[in-house]
């Protein structure tokens, strides 16, 4: 599983670099990146898949359960039919989807259609012939109209939750797309880093904007090149996103502060965090971040 993760990860961060192009095995194929939750644990995950435009309706993609030919369905499959929902990035957009299982011959079209495309998918029928009959999910873009002016233009919705953990799997260390994080931002959009927990007199707070937002990101992934934001508890209130976590990683880089440089010695740290979030129209406009300093510093073996 590592070596599919990585394959993954570079194909994620080559699909944003690229505006959603991809080479190797994908190159001049329609590829998406699926968002999806884990079931049990709650965790967004990222699937790039191939899809099959739907020719009539520009809203919906068709993506198909292959696993490769396996004989068991992928978990991202599972996801989603659970969940019912999810999100997809085509091209430079993001945008939420809900979820249909193809059944019968609507499904059998579909995906003869994608096997004439792209032989490939004859094959993976072939392989799972009398063990299993590989699903066809339509993901098509939700939206909505205005309940009280039902005349006016479709209003687009936005799942701000996947939205925010998009941002979040964005600064992983594992993953670390700096473009793709800045990218979720609005063109003014801000950060505010606070410092909880320590003395009331030390409390202070700095504010990141523009190219600013990439270089954050970058700072603390050089202090902590594994660094890993664990999720404990999410909450939504409409445009705003409020996060329970830890962050996690191994202090490894040089920690510049006032007194100098304090050398990196190698400590785990798992600092708790609250993060807030507001968005407006699918963007972040504001990100304020309260980190538990004085916990982290004694974790890290700084005094």
């Amino acid at each position: 599983m590592p070596e599919a993760n990585n394959w993954n990860d570079k194909t994620i961060t080559e699909f944003r670099a690229n505006g959603g192009r991809v080479g190797g095995n994908f190159e001049g194929a329609p590829v998406a990146l699926v968002h999806h939750r884990g079931r049990k644990s709650g965790r967004e995950y990222v699937n790039p898949v191939m899809y099959l435009p739907d020719d009539a309706d520009n809203e919906a993609i068709y993506v198909f359960a292959t696993k490769g030919g396996a004989p068991s369905n992928p978990d991202w499959y599972r996801n989603l039919t659970a969940a019912g929902q999810g999100t997809v990035e085509r091209g430079r957009e993001t945008y939420p989807v809900t979820v249909r299982e193809l059944q019968g011959d609507e499904r059998d079209r579909i995906y003869d259609e994608q096997a004439r495309r792209y032989p490939g998918f004859a094959d993976y029928a072939k392989r799972t012939a009398g063990i299993r009959t590989i699903p066809v999910l339509e993901l098509n873009r939700s939206s909505r109209r205005s309940l009280n002016t039902p005349d006016e233009e479709s209003e687009m919705t936005y799942d701000n939750e996947a939205i925010v953990r998009h941002a979040y799997h964005t600064a992983e260390g594992s993953v670390l797309d700096v473009a793709g994080f800045v990218g979720s931002f609005a063109n003014d959009g801000v950060i505010n880093l606070g410092h909880a927990g320590i003395e009331p007199s030390g409390v202070g707070q700095e504010s990141y904007r523009g190219e600013q937002l990439g270089e954050l990101v970058l700072r603390i992934a050089k202090l902590f090149p594994d660094v890993h934001r664990e999720l404990h508890r999410v909450n939504v209130l409409g445009d705003t996103v409020a996060v329970e976590l830890s962050i996690q990683g191994t202090f490894l880089g040089p920690l510049e502060t006032p007194a100098g440089i304090v050398q990196p010695t190698g400590a785990k740290v798992d600092g708790p965090c609250a993060d807030f979030w507001y968005l407006r129209d699918g963007k972040i406009e504001m990100f304020d971040c309260y980190i538990m300093l004085d916990t982290m510093r004694a974790q890290m073996g700084v005094t």
